[in-house]
C-alpha cells in the first residue's frame, strides 16, 4: 500500500478472500496521523479476488477516518463493491450480512418488483433468456465446463434407466392394443409400421418430455428455489453476474441438447418392446418386422420427433428455472414452485404437442 500526495489514495492489492492482509491493517495504524482531517481515495485495480471481508475492512476504515474528521471516497470502484458500501451509508446498520441484505432487496426494486418477487416476471424472463441465448451462440457467454458437465450428466446419463423402462412399456402396450386389432384382418405384419411411426412421431417425444417435466423440472426449481431462498441468486445480482446467464442457460441448454438424444433412445427401446410383442405372438421374423418398419418411417419422421423433443426440452428447463426464479422465499414456496413447475412444463407440452399435429398435417409431413 502507498499514498500519494496531494490527494492521498490507498492502493489495495492481493488477495481478500481468505482474511485481511496484514500488511494493510499494518500500513494504516503507521499512518493514520497523516491522514486526519483529510478524504482518502481508495483503489481495489490490484486486488486479485475479494468477498465480505474487503467490504467489512472498507466500511471500518471509512468509521475510523470520520473519527479523525477524514472520509473515504467510493468513486472508481467496481459495480458490485461500490453497490454494497453505499447501502451503508446514512447510518445504517454496517455489518457485511445487513449490507448486502439491502443491497438485494435495492437491486430487486430497481427491476420493477418486489423483495419477495426480486423483479421478475414470465416476459422478463424469456427476454433475457432469450437475449443469454443468442450470446451463447455467438461466443459471448463463457462455459464452464465442470458445471456444464454435472448437469448434463445428471440430465441425460440419471434419466436413461426411467426413460429406458416407461418407453419398453410403452412400445409393448402399444404392440398388444394394435397386433390383436390388425390380426383380426389378417394384418398382424402391420404392427411394425404402428408401432415404428408412434414410437418415432409420437409417443417417444411425448414421454421424454413429461419424464423430463417430472424429473428435471423439479429439480431445477427446487434448486434454484433453494438458492433463492438462501441469498445465493441476490448475491449474484449484487457482484454484476447475470443470474439466467450463470444458472438458467446452462440448465436450459443441457434439457435442449440431451432430450433429443434420449428421444432416439426412446424411440429404439418403443420399437424393441412392440418387436417382442410381435416375434412372441406371431411368426414373424426380427428381419421382416425391421424391414416393414423401415419400409413405413422416413427419415422426415425421426425429425420431427427429433425437433418436438427440442422443443419440449426447451419448455421444460425454460419453465422449471422460471418457477425457481419467482417461488417464494420459504420452504413452503420451494415446494409450490416446484410443483407448478411440473404441471406448467406438462401442460405447454401436451399444447405444443397438438400444435405440432396440426402443422405437421398441413405442411403434409
Amino acid at each position: 500500500m502507498e499514498e500519494t500526495l496531494p490527494n492521498p489514495t490507498i492502493r489495495l492489492a492481493g488477495d481478500w478472500t481468505a482474511g485481511v492482509p496484514a500488511d494493510a491493517a499494518t500500513w494504516f495504524f503507521q499512518n493514520r496521523g497523516q491522514l486526519v482531517g483529510r478524504e482518502i481515495s481508495v483503489d481495489v485495480g490490484a486486488v486479485a479476488a475479494w468477498n465480505g471481508r474487503l467490504v467489512a475492512f472498507l466500511l471500518r476504515l471509512r468509521n475510523l477516518l470520520r473519527r479523525d474528521d477524514g472520509d473515504l471516497s467510493w468513486h472508481g470502484l467496481p459495480t458490485g463493491l461500490a453497490a454494497l458500501l453505499r447501502m451503508a451509508e446514512n447510518g445504517q446498520e454496517t455489518s457485511p450480512m445487513a449490507v448486502m441484505g439491502r443491497a438485494a432487496e435495492k437491486v430487486s426494486k430497481k427491476n420493477g418488483g418486489n423483495s419477495s418477487e426480486a423483479g421478475f416476471c414470465a416476459f422478463a424472463f424469456l427476454g433475457d433468456l432469450v437475449r443469454c441465448l443468442c450470446r451463447f451462440f455467438f461466443g459471448k457467454v463463457p462455459t464452464v465446463g465442470a458445471g456444464y458437465g454435472e448437469i448434463f450428466y445428471r440430465v441425460g446419463v440419471e434419466g436413461l434407466p426411467i426413460v429406458a423402462l416407461i418407453s419398453l412399456l410403452s412400445g409393448v402396450i402399444i404392440g398388444f392394443v394394435g397386433i390383436v386389432q390388425l390380426a383380426r384382418f389378417g394384418a398382424a405384419i402391420y404392427i411394425a409400421d404402428l408401432v415404428g411411426l408412434a414410437m418415432v412421431r409420437e409417443m417417444a417425444p411425448l414421454m421424454t418430455g413429461i419424464i423430463l417435466a417430472g424429473r428435471t423440472a423439479a429439480s431445477f426449481a427446487a434448486t434454484i428455489g433453494t438458492m433463492r431462498c438462501s441469498g445465493e441468486v441476490d448475491a449474484l445480482r449484487i457482484f454484476s453476474i447475470n443470474p439466467v446467464a450463470f444458472l438458467v442457460l446452462p440448465r436450459v441448454l443441457a434439457v435442449a441438447w440431451m432430450a433429443p438424444i434420449l428421444e432416439i433412445f426412446s424411440a429404439f427401446i418403443g420399437i424393441g418392446g412392440g418387436m417382442v410383442v410381435a416375434l412372441s405372438l406371431f411368426d414373424f421374423s426380427a428381419v421382416q418386422y425391421v424391414q416393414e418398419m423401415v419400409s413405413a418411417v422416413a427419415m422426415s419422421d425421426f425429425f420431427v420427433g427429433i425437433g418436438k423433443a427440442l422443443v419440449f426440452g426447451l419448455l421444460t428447463g425454460g419453465f422449471g428455472c422460471l418457477h425457481g426464479m419467482r417461488c417464494e422465499r420459504t420452504a413452503a414456496g420451494v415446494g409450490r414452485g416446484t410443483t407448478a413447475a411440473v404441471v406448467s412444463a406438462i401442460t405447454a407440452i401436451v399444447v405444443a404437442d397438438a400444435i405440432f399435429s396440426v402443422l405437421c398435417h398441413r405442411l403434409h409431413m
